[in-house]
């Protein structure tokens, strides 16, 4: 579709800076615009926040399974290290205790979703609070025993590559929980493991990647959305004309004809 190709009304709204998208919110600039997006998106946020809440309730567990039960597990507590010992148990706890809250509240969640799509969005908050909480809880399983931290922080950073790139979260959400998780990577990893190079590089490629995914995400969804917006706009017009220079019985005949396969 070119500008050459619309009328006066139609590039009148394309050229409206309501109807564009704030480059830097990655919204609609109208708000009551941005609230019609949300409402006629919210069947299809509904899918994939459900995907995201599933695939968050098997990382969790996939990720108790990697430090609790590793393939290969020594006894620290008979050769002298009853410390680790005591620590491997406490983390194992806490991401135990962890697993099981994250499985109950994704399942109230979903079930929220199927009562309604229009909670998508206050649920995808939710959602946002959820991977709030697994930061934390990582964060405290570093510090207990930081031999596990490629399982907890470096994983849960990884996760949130996928979550940006599905666009469960808003983009305002995401780039706020990919800096923090990024901050709090580094922080630790400054704190308890030694920092190289690859250690904040691999930090920062993940954070921008998360970032940019999340951003063509909401952006390609809005730009789809406003194109339909035009061409329904468009349609209406050509009723319109339709209407006005043919009898009222040809014209809806005339429709009825066009529209089928």
């Amino acid at each position: 579709l070119r500008l050459d190709d619309l009328d006066d009304e139609n590039l009148a709204w394309v050229e409206d800076p309501r109807h564009r998208i704030d480059h830097g919110r990655v919204v609609l600039r109208e708000p009551a615009f941005e609230r019609a997006f949300v409402a006629s998106q919210a069947a299809a946020h509904r899918q994939w926040l459900v995907a995201g809440l599933v695939l968050h309730m098997l990382a969790v567990a996939f990720q108790w399974r990697l430090v609790a039960r590793p393939e290969y597990r020594y006894n620290l507590a008979a050769e002298g290290a009853g410390a680790l010992e005591h620590a491997a148990e406490d983390v194992a706890t806490m991401l135990a205790v962890h697993w099981a809250l994250s499985w109950a509240c994704c399942a109230g969640l979903i079930v929220a979703l199927y009562g309604a799509a229009a909670r998508a969005t206050i649920c995808s908050w939710h959602f946002l609070g959820l991977k709030l909480a697994h930061l934390a809880v990582c964060i405290a399983a570093t510090a207990r025993l930081p031999a596990v931290w490629g399982w907890t922080l470096c994983y849960t950073l990884e996760m949130l590559l996928l979550n940006g790139w599905m666009g469960v979260i808003s983009f305002r959400g995401t780039v706020g929980l990919a800096t923090t998780s990024c901050i709090a990577y580094l922080s630790v990893a400054a704190a308890l493991v030694a920092v190289r190079p690859e250690t904040v590089l691999r930090a920062v490629g993940f954070t921008v990647g998360v970032i940019l995914l999340s951003r063509a995400s909401n952006f390609s969804q809005r730009v789809r959305w406003r194109l339909l917006q035009l061409y329904g706009s468009a349609l209406r017009r050509l009723h319109q004309i339709l209407f006005d220079i043919l009898p009222e019985g040809v014209a809806r005949e005339m429709l009825k004809l066009s529209s089928k396969p």
